[in-house]
Formats: structure tokens, C-alpha cells, sequence
């Protein structure tokens, strides 16, 4: 089997193989990509005596997914007050001191949370998943919030 075959019949399998790691679909799809292509440019390193095909482009595929795991680790917050636009803040009149209370608030993971809940509509278990926090702690982080305001 060439890479290309690989490529044309496993393809599918692959993402849905790594979409635990990365939990999104889209994601899982671009490292497939990017993967292969990694695995172009270094066909001259495949050796047959070694194992079929997959074998080797499985650990390609792996080392993708955990460099881009050990990025995702560095890259900034999903979002945070400077990215959430102006005007949707000042338009949220459901919570007419959010803004405010978001500003104050040092800790980051708390920020992101009230912000994606507020104004992107995220449900906990969004909020949990993307900031590595459990529902529980996302739900506590609204229910401060909303206390402030009593």
C-alpha cells in the first residue's frame, strides 16, 4: 500500500483515531492533513523491513497531535476581555456590571469562563472542556458572579 492509498482509504479512520486527544473534529482533520504531509517529505526515511506503512505514519500522526497538544498548552487564552469586542460587553444589559466585575477579576480561567458563558453562550460543559476545569467549578464561577450582584 502507498501513502497515497493510505491516504485515500484510511483517512476517516484516522481522525476519528485521534479525536479523543484533540476533541474537536476540525482539529482532528487538520493534523490528519498536516501529518501526511509530513509524511511526503520524509518518504525517503520509510523503510519496509521495518513495517507497513500505517505503522510509520501512525507514529507521525501521533507526534503531530502531541506537539500540537503541548502548543495548545502554550498558546493564550481562548478569549479574554481585550478580545471580547467593546460593544458586547456594553451590550450585555443582563448583566449590566460584567464588564466591570470581568475587569477586577485576576484570576484568568474565571474571566474566561464568565465571558464565555455571558457573551459567547457556552454551556458549562463547554466552558469545562476548553479551560480544563470541571462543570462544577464553571457553574461556582457563575453563581459567584451573579451573588456580587444581589
Amino acid at each position: 500500500m502507498t501513502l497515497e492509498q493510505l491516504y485515500q482509504t484510511q483517512r476517516r479512520t484516522f481522525v476519528f483515531k485521534i479525536l479523543p486527544y484533540v476533541k474537536i473534529y476540525d482539529v482532528a482533520e487538520d493534523l490528519v492533513q498536516e501529518a501526511f504531509t509530513r509524511a511526503l517529505t520524509k518518504l525517503d526515511q520509510y523503510d519496509k523491513r521495518k513495517g507497513p506503512i500505517k505503522g510509520w505514519f501512525t507514529k507521525i500522526l501521533f507526534s503531530c497531535v502531541w506537539s500540537h497538544l503541548r502548543e495548545q498548552k502554550k498558546t493564550p487564552p481562548m478569549y479574554d476581555i481585550d478580545l471580547v469586542l467593546e460593544s458586547d460587553l456594553l451590550a450585555y444589559e443582563e448583566e449590566p456590571n460584567l464588564r466591570e466585575y470581568v475587569r477586577k477579576t485576576p484570576n484568568t480561567k474565571h474571566r474566561q469562563a464568565l465571558l464565555g458563558y455571558f457573551i459567547l453562550g457556552n454551556t458549562y460543559e463547554e466552558i469545562s472542556s476548553l479551560l480544563g476545569i470541571t462543570q462544577d467549578n464553571a457553574r461556582k464561577i457563575v453563581q459567584r458572579f451573579r451573588e456580587t450582584e444581589r
